[in-house]
């Protein structure tokens, strides 16, 4: 084990006996379970907050996610000898959500409404500091100003390549769908906030022996609950091609354990109108544009418009949407 680890872990109320590499951590196996140790990336405010947070959720019936571990002094963060600083949390052998596995992504979606029904009526203490709020409409309205500047771009260009033809032949059809989208937003923005996971995509659920475990509250705001919703499921049916049944099946799942209102309905139906994906692919063309590779982008461009089609025919049929 490094030395500088070792100091950090000596201040701890258990024994490693084994340590791996994570993404972006350590798996500590010790004689209390599996932690995680982790660099600290955000605030002592912030710390606090997923504490007293994963704490609250721990002690309902939400048992299973990463609190925090105090070391012996009863801090929740521990520093080595050059003053780097570091946490530690509980951890859980298990795989994460398979977003092209139906049990996986139905059981995902439960998980997401049992979380937001446990937070309801939790509050905050004066002493945390949660995520700034994301304002979703902000966002959006960003995203479409920046469709517009690469239109600019590219039109200027007096020699294009296939990509930024690719780019400008179907440049009318999102646009138009990101301005109806936003238009459209207008009428359910007000929406009833409550803490939310800030970043409930598939790779922070996983599978263990008994039951399903949720990880890296570090982005917990308050928000609607809508917000966690869309970006699991976007994600999710992105990954099988908006597959009508899969999505009726997650909406099912999630509202036996919190039901939607009429409004939340609608900002998710609209919300997910909005070419996120097309956005994405443009604008990241657009920031690395000096060393852009053209023709493997122009394929996944291709696969984002003939996967709008499937979008529209699912918005359609489950949302009553039409564009």
């Amino acid at each position: 084990m490094n030395d500088r680890f070792a100091e950090v872990l000596q201040g701890y109320d258990f024994t490693v006996r084994a340590m791996n590499r994570a993404r972006g951590a350590f798996l500590l196996d010790t004689n209390r379970g599996l932690k995680l140790l982790k660099g600290l990336e955000s605030s002592e405010k912030k710390i606090i907050a997923e504490y007293e947070l994963t704490t609250y959720l721990s002690e309902s019936s939400f048992r299973y996610v990463d609190k925090i571990v105090k070391n012996k002094e009863g801090m929740l963060i521990t520093a080595d000898g050059q003053g780097e600083r570091y946490i530690v949390k509980d951890w859980f052998s298990g795989e994460e959500c398979n977003a092209r596995e139906k049990e996986d992504v139905l059981e995902g979606a439960r998980t997401l409404g049992r979380l937001h029904t446990c937070l309801k009526s939790y509050s905050l203490s004066e002493e945390g500091s949660l995520a700034k709020t994301t304002d979703i409409r902000t966002s959006l309205e960003k995203h479409t100003r920046e469709l517009r500047r690469v239109k600019s771009y590219i039109r200027g260009k007096k020699k294009k390549n296939e990509f930024e033809v690719s780019i400008l032949d179907c440049f009318d059809m999102f646009y138009s769908r990101a301005e109806w989208a936003l238009d459209s937003l207008e009428d359910c923005m007000y929406q009833e906030q409550q803490v939310i996971h800030g970043s409930y995509t598939y790779h922070n659920i996983l599978r263990i022996k008994n039951g399903t475990a949720v990880v890296n509250f570090n982005r917990a705001e308050y928000n609607s609950p809508v917000i966690d919703l869309y970006y699991f499921f976007r994600k999710v049916m992105e990954k099988n091609n908006w597959k009508i049944s899969l999505g009726e099946g997650i909406l099912k799942e999630y509202q036996k354990a919190c039901q939607l209102s009429e409004y939340q309905w609608k900002l998710l139906g609209l919300l997910l109108a909005y070419p996120e994906k097309y956005w994405k692919i443009v604008n990241h063309y657009y920031n690395n544009k000096k060393c852009w590779t053209a023709n493997k982008n122009v394929q996944k461009l291709e696969g984002i418009r003939e996967q709008e089609w499937q979008k529209t025919l699912f918005l359609q049929k489950v949302f009553s949407l039409s564009f």
